[in-house]
């Protein structure tokens, strides 16, 4: 990618503390490329959970990042995919539909820092 990929691990970890720090319940898991999977257990409206992630992907993240001597100032912008999970649901039919979501918006999820 264009920054390398310690420049993408680094934001990415920036990412994980963001997300991490306002969704506390959730476990966060690194889960391809650019893409984190947070599990939790709902307590409320599927609507009230609707709105906390829109909050959080909206929150405005930028990350400046020491690359080649020099430091850019990279603004990561999120998106979510929401999806109820019961005890019955197949583990490779949730696995398929979150890489299908994060084929589509990230280009492939190759890890790099100009993913979204």
């Amino acid at each position: 990618g264009r920054f390398g990929r310690q420049t993408g691990d680094e934001v990415l970890l920036q990412v994980a503390q963001h997300i991490g720090q306002r969704l506390e319940t959730a476990s966060l898991f690194r889960w391809s490329g650019p893409a984190f999977a947070a599990i939790q257990e709902v307590r409320g409206s599927f609507n009230e959970i609707e709105r906390q992630m829109k909050r959080v992907a909206s929150l405005r993240l930028e990350k400046t990042i020491a690359t080649d001597g020099r430091f850019i100032l990279l603004p990561v912008t999120c998106s979510y995919l929401l999806q109820k999970v019961s005890a019955g649901d197949s583990a490779g039919v949730v696995a398929r539909n979150l890489d299908r979501f994060v084929s589509t918006h990230t280009g492939g999820g190759d890890g790099d820092a100009e993913a979204n």
